[in-house]
């Protein structure tokens, strides 16, 4: 299991926290939270189980997670999230 990724993001006068970790080889899965206020906005998962035998595994699965976790972040500034946290943390 590889330590994971925090980020606090501006958007629109608010400040998201993106959450991105590795489950580990047992459970081989990236996860990455959106964060509004402590309530999950939306989530992306990774499954890595047909490479848990490769090369250089922690250096993708680092990769993986911070693909994942830029992408987040880009699609909330993107606002490709913004229905999504009306819906769930309410209008501002």
């Amino acid at each position: 299991m590889l330590p994971g990724f925090n980020s606090d993001q501006s958007y629109r006068g608010r400040v998201f926290h993106v959450q991105t970790e590795d489950s580990g080889q047992r459970r081989p899965q990236v996860i990455t939270h959106l964060f509004l206020d402590g309530v999950v906005v939306t989530s992306a998962k990774s499954d890595y189980s047909a490479r848990v035998e490769a090369p250089d595994l922690s250096g993708r699965v680092r990769q993986l997670m911070e693909r994942q976790h830029e992408a987040m972040l880009q699609r909330l500034q993107r606002g490709d999230w913004d229905e999504l946290i009306r819906t769930r943390c309410g209008p501002r």
